[in-house]
């Protein structure tokens, strides 16, 4: 197969986690021909799976959660690779737009963060036993708040009923920016971009000054401990003038997470979203990607348009402005 697609080639994001084209560098791994690698995350662009086996493993009996503040984003994405180095098993992340959303909608979970945070924290440690859990809690929390001075906050706790309710604020946190009204409101179209954890404060520092150029306000959230942020920038799609605007946000912005090795969709997939993006995102990989596709589906009947020959101004297309759903922030 021309051209020659290896992992860690410049074809291949960098991040660890990519829902992007085709995992050529997965299928082609080791010098061996994997169709199940090949196939996943192809959006049925390829294939119909009919069946699927999957590995699961058990997961530790104990755990905690230390919820960390912080007094600007950048800190908070700093903050995740710190957690990362103390034995956290995930980190996730929101910021004060969607505390500020939550403030207005749902005011009593809003009342379980501080008013003046900028960022949050939900660092999560397992273990075999509560009293590991609480030492490596421990040992976060001095390494934030002690040695690097980030996070300017904390909450810890290891009580199963207080750890569900604070990770049910963090679920519900998509649904809930789909309820702010006004003339501009959150809208996902640059919101699955993931870059290598280590330059997740660069890439965070680089989105906002791409949404400051454009005047535009954005909501973040998102899986910080992969590098993966789901950031929605605040657009009024029945503005013409927005459409545009989106099209021209979206290549600045996945020009930018390329540069970081990063991916344009870490698990939601291209889609009519992003696949116009590809064949500059990816280089000379694209054109393998295309082939891969010519040989599948020959006829162009899976899910045409996605992840290959996609229409250009794709992005903006077949968009409706939201119909109203009860009471608007």
């Amino acid at each position: 197969m021309r051209p020659q697609i290896y992992p860690g080639s410049r074809n291949s994001p960098r991040a660890t986690v990519t829902s992007s084209g085709y995992r050529l560098d997965k299928a082609l791994e080791g010098g061996v021909f994997d169709l199940g690698k090949l196939v996943c995350g192809s959006e049925g662009t390829l294939a119909i799976v009919l069946s699927a086996r999957l590995r699961v493993v058990d997961r530790p009996p104990a755990k905690g959660l230390l919820v960390l503040y912080f007094g600007s984003l950048k800190d908070a994405a700093r903050g995740v690779t710190e957690s990362l180095s103390t034995g956290a098993s995930a980190v996730e992340m929101i910021d004060e737009r969607v505390v500020e959303a939550m403030r207005k909608r749902a005011p009593k979970d809003a009342a379980r963060f501080r008013s003046d945070t900028r960022a949050v924290l939900f660092v999560e440690y397992m273990g075999k036993d509560l009293p590991e859990v609480e030492a490596r809690m421990e040992g976060g929390w001095r390494r934030l708040r002690e040695e690097t001075g980030l996070a300017v906050d904390d909450q810890a706790t290891t009580d199963p009923s207080t750890m569900e309710d604070l990770w049910r604020i963090r679920r519900g946190v998509e649904p809930l920016l789909s309820e702010v009204g006004g003339s501009r409101a959150p809208v996902g179209f640059v919101e699955d971009t993931a870059v290598p954890v280590e330059r997740l404060a660069e890439h965070v520092e680089g989105l906002y000054a791409i949404f400051e150029r454009h005047g535009l306000k954005a909501a973040a959230y998102g899986h910080a401990s992969t590098g993966h942020l789901h950031i929605r920038p605040y657009l009024d799609l029945s503005r013409p003038e927005d459409r545009a605007l989106m099209a021209t946000v979206a290549g600045e912005v996945f020009d930018h997470t390329r540069r970081l090795g990063g991916t344009l969709s870490g698990e939601h997939g291209d889609g009519l979203l992003r696949s116009e993006f590809l064949a500059s995102f990816f280089g000379e990989a694209y054109d393998a990607m295309v082939e891969i596709k010519r040989l599948f589906d020959p006829l162009g009947i899976l899910n045409p348009g996605k992840k290959t020959h996609a229409v250009p101004g794709q992005i903006a297309r077949n968009l409706r402005p939201r119909a109203p759903s009860g009471p608007r922030v």
